[in-house]
């Protein structure tokens, strides 16, 4: 049976987004509030799966570089994430979970990295611009997210936490099969010039960077500490609105959902705005609309001042996530299966570190503190991107 890549990749994106809409929003909840575990053991859950997944990712990113057909890659990957989806609806122990989560999910996570490699590859060679499609298929993952969390939390107050995952393990099923029917077989070759240079002067300069440069290694911690941000609000707003306030549980899943359709028209809009302002400024933007989303939750209570306030949570998120892999791949030219694990590892790597300063946060002090945590964050990602900025500006990278 064939299939159109143009058809099939952004419809095995979109369902890999909804199901793990279905898992990540309630895991934190499960934890606490289905095993009756302690806040900090969320974080010893996360740091342990997602050191598993930095290195199972970034292993097979490089193997993928080097001529592993990444399609077969994601569809083990897949496979994982179907067998872990099905026993954390069944799990009723800490330990099962911790278990799962280092040994399926660890595979797992090499999913989005294997698909975005796949997206680059095909790009490349159609002609097409990487940051277009690219941001295109990361706004497919976010419209799955405006339904996702909803559905979620909603089954979760109504049949409990066995509904979402049984959920996420059909939606997998889905994706494995529709990924083996349909996925294009690629292999690592040779890139070429366009889009390939540096961030901000990729559409002028042919001169390609070292794999791991300086201006690399800045741009990854600016990056990290971008996720550092967004995790740490995810994390806690479930349990925040729960135990903190008086507004109904699935407000949370309204709030995330809602941030994810605003997050869509600005990915969308990113291939053109790169183009006309530049990465690196609208890169700074996005932070700077992430800041006074965070100072913004600190001052707010109500359910519709927080609706309210998710425009600029839009705005950030939406950009970001719409730019920052074509960013990392553009540094690592000749390189996309390493980077675009690399990426989805500087992610992993803020998540982790996040929801590990939730648990301790919450625990010392209280969940609406981790707000402060997510604008220090914020604050430091807009630093380092100046510095970037002011060093590329200078021609020091």
């Amino acid at each position: 049976m064939k299939m159109s890549p143009s058809f099939a990749l952004p419809v095995v994106a979109f369902i890999t987004g909804l199901g793990m809409s279905f898992v990540l929003p309630v895991m934190g909840l499960f934890l606490i509030e289905g095993l009756s575990v302690q806040p900090m053991y969320v974080g010893l859950y996360t740091i342990a799966m997602t050191i598993s997944g930095i290195v199972v990712s970034q292993f097979l990113g490089h193997r993928t570089d080097r001529g592993m057909n990444a399609k077969k890659i994601f569809l083990v990957a897949t496979s994982a994430l179907v067998f872990a989806t099905f026993i954390y609806a069944n799990a009723n122990a800490f330990w099962q979970v911790l278990l799962v989560g280092i040994l399926l999910m660890g595979i797992a996570s090499a999913a989005q990295p294997q698909l975005f490699t796949i997206i680059r590859w095909y790009a490349d060679r159609q002609g097409k611009a990487a940051v277009s499609i690219n941001s295109k298929m990361r706004s497919l993952m976010s419209a799955a997210w405006i339904v996702g969390p909803p559905i979620a939390f909603l089954l979760v107050d109504a049949f409990g936490f066995q509904a979402s995952f049984l959920v996420a393990t059909v939606l997998a099923v889905i994706v494995l099969i529709f990924g083996y029917v349909a996925l294009p077989d690629l292999n690592a070759q040779p890139s070429n010039t366009k889009d390939s240079a540096t961030p901000e002067h990729a559409q002028n300069t042919p001169v390609r960077k070292p794999v791991y440069s300086a201006a690399l290694w800045l741009m990854s911690v600016a990056m990290a500490f971008g996720f550092l941000a967004n995790s740490l609000y995810i994390t806690a707003i479930p349990l925040y609105l729960v135990n903190e306030t008086e507004l109904p549980g699935y407000t949370a899943g309204i709030l995330m959902g809602l941030t994810a359709g605003l997050e869509i028209p600005f990915m969308l809009m990113v291939g053109r705005w790169s183009a006309r302002f530049g990465k690196i400024k609208l890169l700074l933007i996005a932070a700077t609309s992430g800041a006074i989303f965070y100072t913004a939750t600190l001052c707010v209570t109500t359910f519709w001042s927080l609706i309210a306030i998710q425009v600029f949570n839009g705005i950030y998120f939406g950009i970001f996530a719409g730019l920052g892999i074509t960013i990392i791949q553009d540094l690592m030219p000749g390189q996309t299966g390493t980077a675009s694990a690399l990426y989805s590892n500087l992610l992993k790597t803020g998540s982790v570190i996040g929801t590990s300063l939730t648990g301790i946060i919450a625990q010392v002090l209280t969940f609406k503190a981790v707000f402060v945590g997510a604008l220090i964050a914020i604050l430091c990602m807009i630093i380092l991107m100046l510095v970037y900025r002011r060093r590329q500006n200078q021609e020091y990278f």
